[in-house]
C-alpha cells in the first residue's frame, strides 16, 4: 500500500531519527553490540551503525516474523552485518546478562501492556552504564492527543497491542528507576504525527517547522507528539558519554 506522501509526516520521522543519533553521538570507547528492540523492518540500522562507527554488530529483536524477513533484506541491501530473534515482550530476551553496549527501543514501548517487566529485560541484557534510548509518545500532546494510562486490552490477530501504555515523563521516569535505568537526557519530538490537511500552504508548513524549531529552545518537553528518552543502566559507568545539547 502506498502511503500518501506528507512533508509533516515525514518532518516527524526525521525528528524522530534526529533525537536517537543525537543521543548515540555520546557513546565512545570500544564497540560492541546493539540492539534494536522492536526493529521492524531495521530503518533506525543503517544511521545508527554510521553514528557509531566501525566495529559494532546490529542485533533486531521483533515479535514479526514478516517484520524480520524485512529487516534482513534491509540489513543485506545496506551492506550491514547483523543477526536478528523473534522475542514477545512477555519472555525473556535471548541474550546473555551484560551482553549489550547500546539498546534502542523506539516507539514500542507504548504497544506494551507491562512494560517494566521489558524495561527489566532490557536492563538485565545491558551492560553496566550501558546507554539505551527509548521514544514513545506524549500523553499530553496538543494536536492528536488520545488520552494516557495502561490499559488491558486483548491482543491483535498477530500479537500485537495498539498504543495500551501511553504515558507522562513522570511514570516512565519511575518505570525507568525501579528497572534499575537513570534518565540523563529528554528530547522533544515533532509537535505532532503529521496532517496533509495543514499542507495546502507552503507558508503554514514553515511556519510550523520554525515555531516547532523556536519549541526546541525551550525548557522541558511539552508541546510535542512524542519524547526521547536516554538512559544508561545505574553502577559502574562502562562507556563514557559526552554531553551533547539537544
Amino acid at each position: 500500500m502506498n502511503v500518501p506522501f506528507s512533508i509533516t509526516r515525514d518532518f516527524y520521522w526525521w525528528k524522530l531519527r534526529r533525537n536517537t543519533m543525537r543521543a548515540l553521538r555520546a557513546v565512545t570507547g570500544d564497540p560492541g553490540h546493539i540492539l534494536d528492540v522492536g526493529c521492524g523492518h531495521a530503518a533506525l540500522a543503517p544511521t545508527s551503525m554510521e553514528v557509531l562507527g566501525e566495529g559494532w554488530f546490529y542485533l533486531g529483536i521483533d515479535l514479526s516474523i514478516a517484520a524480520l524477513q524485512g529487516a534482513r533484506k534491509h540489513l543485506k541491501e545496506c551492506g550491514i552485518s547483523g543477526a536478528f530473534a523473534q522475542a514477545d515482550s512477555a519472555a525473556a530476551l535471548p541474550l546473555p546478562n551484560g551482553s549489550i553496549r547500546v539498546l534502542v527501543c523506539s516507539e514500542v514501548l507504548e504497544h506494551i501492556p507491562k512494560p517494566l517487566k521489558l524495561l527489566r529485560e532490557m536492563a538485565r541484557v545491558l551492560a553496566e552504564g550501558g546507554l539505551a534510548v527509548f521514544t514513545t509518545p506524549n500523553p499530553r500532546r496538543w494536536l492528536s492527543r488520545n488520552g494516557a494510562g495502561v490499559q488491558d486490552s486483548e491482543p491483535d490477530k498477530d500479537g500485537t497491542y495498539g498504543h495500551v501504555s501511553v504515558l507522562p515523563q513522570s511514570a516512565w521516569r519511575t518505570l525507568f528507576a525501579e528497572a534499575g535505568l537513570e534518565v540523563v537526557e529528554v528530547a522533544r519530538g515533532a509537535l505532532f504525527f503529521g496532517k496533509r490537511e495543514y499542507e495546502r500552504s507552503i507558508v503554514v508548513v514553515g511556519a510550523y517547522i520554525l515555531a516547532d524549531g523556536l519549541l526546541d529552545l525551550m525548557p522541558g518537553a511539552g508541546l510535542t507528539e512524542n519524547i526521547c528518552y536516554t538512559v544508561r543502566k545505574t553502577g559502574t559507568n562502562s562507556i563514557n558519554m559526552e554531553t551533547t545539547s539537544t
